[in-house]
């Protein structure tokens, strides 16, 4: 229709609002009277854009067919109106104008500052501190000299208090334009957006962030508890307690109480009602406890309920852990009933604050903060036992590392009880014997009500299938064997329950009157079962499925840690009684085992750590010993000693690694432990020889000197050349005798680069001119040299010449030459008119000798 009908027409001009209808070509065709006192120029037939209209407020409406309704008000009214409207709103507004001085303010930005501030006729930047002053002035004029609207953040906000504590909160302006009638800027409106809600949330994340004394890393406990106590000033409670859900999210366990329940809060498990299950799985849902058990009688009886009542908590707020799909809860109670309730029908923006306690509870999106939490105390229990690990690694016994791991797992899963059982030696797994428990004793020093006496057995009963099963032994055996050689983590969680025969349930242990649940976890090893754990309860429901679920991967863990503990023991000890020497060095040489042989081999103290990042390079002694190590020959015989030493040949066995870490065995043979047997039996036997040979020259001296006495006493002059040379030979035997005697005595051999051309010449020097002059020495090589003892190579060459030079009366004609290997001399000896009384082969005994010096 082309404007209004005649009963619009009738009832605009009967309005008390001034209203004034214009046609399409901009003419005014109606005007009541309000709007006539307001505009007097607005009669039928004139321009609606009359300048008279500027002073005006008009709101257009536009008409089907063509032409609009304007609502005309004067401006006093229109800002009332709209200041109206501002004071409904649940975040602060601040109208300005050009200058930036306030014109309106509405309570809830009144709140913001401190009672008693000047608004209105204010610089609006001067409520703010110094920089943040001029960075509100700064985005002001930039609004107003651009006309658009623009948002920014001041760092020093406001003082926001909760719960007595003061947080400073980071508030969000937003800008917008305000025009006048003629579409004027005349300044602008100030959203404030205090952000309360996100500084609670920022000091909740800190205090669950929080370090303790001196920057250590607090327990997820601790943590929890300082979450808690910030979240007390935001959303007042009496009692906070965090539980977590088994994986069918029919039972629920609470893990945290605070502040502690008085009377304490049972461990154990309890059942979720059906009820609660559905609301948790639709979000945040306020409770109170008469009102539920009104509702549901049965709850009375559920130890989480039943606590909180006796406790004298009825009101009830849960906030499930995460959201759609919980895993926790996070449930607060207080004393007041209806405190959780949110009914006063108030319209809460997110920002605002204060709130009440479960709006706030909402509104805080607790969720993310409180699922990171819970996944932080995962990763700490697994830190946890991964440190425990390294602590069992470094014990020295494997009671010890036992010890530890009971004591840490009790620590970390709250057991009153636990006890390691192994296999009995020589059995088939029917019967376990007690290897150690935790706690023993209590604090006063008796013993633990649950405690084992020492010497405890436990059979196991296992029927075969297809056989009768004896209820009575089975019984007796407590827990079913065959279930625990299943290799499953078994629970018992009630011992008042009944099973189908009327029997209270099967335990690992023989059940007494203290135990109120109980839980095992078998250990297997290479098909059998090796370890049994087995942890008791006082109260009813402490177990659960999902404990040998968690527990039982990380028990095995640590129970392969112990196993592998006692079979690097055994290896140890092993590799100790080994007679050859055993060294272990990882892929670049580096020493990581050596057994007593090896260290005296390579001069390294007993019983003392291996030197750190020691190679086994570093003991070599010879180049062609850097060679061997350097390639990868299986046998070899290289030379061994301390650092700066001359160390010893012995014969390697080079046996690489099958590990990741391609570590090496080597066995060294005691090349030296057999030249040193070599040796005693080489110096008796000469010590003998030299022994006989002394004889003679005794008596021959004894016979000298009674001649000479007597030649003296008849005044006749004894025969002194002949005595002189006599006399010679005894004092060579002598010097062999004593040379014998002190090799025996110090069988200690040296690693000499010997001269052999220079080692002969020594020797022929210390025989008598008369025996010199028989020996005839050949011209030796260039370059004769071997490695071995020089005084024992002497001393056999003074042996041998001087034996032959005892036998032969001719002259004795020497060559000698080099073996390839550098290690062996060989001797040719030869006479002009050999005596039937030669030793055979002298040049073998030589070569013998010569070997036997190395």
């Amino acid at each position: 229709m082309a404007g209004l009908d005649a009963a619009a027409r009738l009832a605009l001009l009967g309005s008390p609002i001034a209203c004034v209808d214009v046609g399409p070509d901009g003419l005014v065709r109606v005007a009541n009277a309000a709007a006539l006192h307001l505009c007097p120029a607005a009669v039928p037939g004139a321009l609606a854009s009359d300048p008279d209209l500027d002073h005006l407020v008009t709101q257009r409406v536009e008409l089907a067919g063509g032409g609009a309704l304007w609502l005309l008000s004067t401006l006093p009214a229109a800002e009332d109106a709209e200041h109206a409207r501002f004071e409904k709103t649940p975040y602060g507004i601040v109208r300005v104008d050009r200058q930036g001085r306030i014109l309106f303010i509405n309570a809830r930005a009144r709140a913001l500052w401190r009672e008693g501030t000047v608004f209105v006729g204010e610089i609006f930047a001067g409520l703010f501190p110094d920089q943040a002053a001029a960075q509100v002035q700064s985005r002001l004029r930039s609004m107003l000299a651009s006309g658009t609207a623009c948002t920014t953040r001041v760092a020093e906000g406001f003082e926001i208090t909760a719960g007595g504590r003061t947080f400073r909160s980071e508030p969000q302006l937003t800008f917008v334009p305000y025009y006048a009638p003629g579409r004027r800027l005349t300044g602008a409106v100030v959203h404030i957006h205090e952000r309360a809600v996100e500084a609670l949330r920022i000091a909740l994340r800190e205090a669950a962030a929080g370090q303790g004394t001196g920057g250590a890393v607090m327990d997820w406990r601790d943590r929890m508890r300082a979450f808690l106590d910030r979240l007390q000033d935001a959303v007042p409670h009496d009692r906070a307690v965090v539980s977590v859900l088994s994986r069918d999210r029919c039972w629920a366990r609470p893990i945290l109480v605070h502040p502690p329940a008085d009377p304490p809060m049972p461990p154990g498990w309890a059942p979720l009602p059906a009820i609660e299950l559905a609301r948790l799985q639709s979000g945040p849902f306020t409770v109170d406890f008469p009102t539920l058990i009104d509702r549901e009688p049965a709850l009375a009886d559920n130890p989480l309920v039943a606590s909180h009542i006796a406790s004298g908590l009825v009101a009830n707020a849960a906030l499930p852990i995460p959201e759609g799909a919980p895993e926790a809860i996070l449930s607060l109670s207080s004393r007041q009933r209806g405190h959780f309730v949110d009914d006063d029908g108030q319209d809460w923006s997110d920002d605002a604050w204060p709130q009440p306690p479960f709006r706030s509870l909402v509104s805080l999106g607790l969720d993310p903060l409180l699922t990171g939490m819970l996944r932080r105390a995962e990763r700490q229990e697994e830190e946890t036992f991964r440190e425990l690990a390294l602590r069992m690694g470094c014990t020295e016994s494997l009671g010890n590392a036992t010890q530890i791991l009971l004591q840490a797992l009790v620590a970390q899963f709250q057991w009153d009880h636990a006890a390691l059982f192994a296999v009995e030696p020589r059995d088939d797994g029917g019967q376990f014997r007690l290897f150690a428990q935790f706690p023993e004793f209590q604090d006063d020093g008796s013993r633990h009500p649950l405690a084992l006496p020492p010497g405890y057995t436990q059979l196991l009963y296992a029927p075969t299938l297809g056989t009768q099963v004896e209820l009575a032994q089975a019984r007796k055996s407590g827990m079913l064997g065959s279930a625990v050689r299943a290799g499953r983590a078994l629970v018992a969680s009630d011992t008042h329950e009944r099973d189908g025969l009327g029997d209270r349930p099967h335990f690992f242990r023989s059940p007494s009157a203290g135990h109120g649940s109980a839980m095992t976890v078998p250990i297997e090893f290479d098909g059998r079962i090796r370890w049994v754990l087995d942890t008791v309860s006082r109260h009813r429901n402490a177990f659960h499925a999902d404990d040998g679920d968690r527990a039982g991967p990380l028990v095995r863990d640590l129970a392969r840690q112990l196993d592998a503990r006692r079979s690097a023991w055994m290896n140890k000890m092993l590799i100790e009684q080994i007679e050859q020497g055993v060294l272990i060095t990882d892929a670049i040489g580096t020493l990581l085992r050596a057994n007593a042989r090896a260290r005296d081999i390579l001069g390294l103290v007993h019983g003392a750590d291996l030197p750190e990042g020691r190679r086994l390079s570093e003991h070599a002694c010879d180049p062609a010993t850097h060679e061997f190590l350097a390639g990868d020959a299986p046998t070899g015989r290289i030379r061994l000693g301390p650092l700066g030493g001359l160390g010893s040949d012995v014969r390697v066995r080079r046996c690489p690694g099958t590990n990741e870490t391609r570590d090496q065995v080597w066995l060294l043979d005691g090349a030296d432990e057999k030249d040193w047997t070599y040796d005693r039996t080489y110096i008796q036997a000469t010590v003998q020889e030299v022994a006989r040979q002394v004889r003679g020259p005794l008596l021959m001296a004894s016979t000298l000197a009674g001649r000479i006495a007597r030649q003296a006493a008849d005044g006749a002059l004894p025969e002194i050349e002949q005595m002189r040379a006599e006399i010679g030979r005894a004092d060579i035997t002598f010097e062999r005798l004593a040379e014998a005697i002190g090799a025996r005595r110090d069988p200690r051999r040296t690693d000499d680069r010997v001269d052999m051309a220079e080692l002969v010449h020594e020797v022929e020097e210390a025989f008598p001119q008369r025996d010199r002059d028989r020996l005839v020495l050949l011209e030796l090589p260039p370059g004769l040299i071997v490695r071995g003892d020089r005084d024992r190579l002497r001393l056999v060459l003074r042996m041998t010449l001087g034996q032959l030079l005892a036998c032969n009366p001719e002259r004795i004609t020497i060559g000698l030459e080099a073996h390839p290997d550098g290690r062996r001399v060989a001797g040719t000896l030869a006479t002009s008119d050999p005596a039937p009384s030669e030793p055979p082969g002298p040049h073998t005994l030589l070569e013998a000798a010569a070997q036997a010096a190395r």
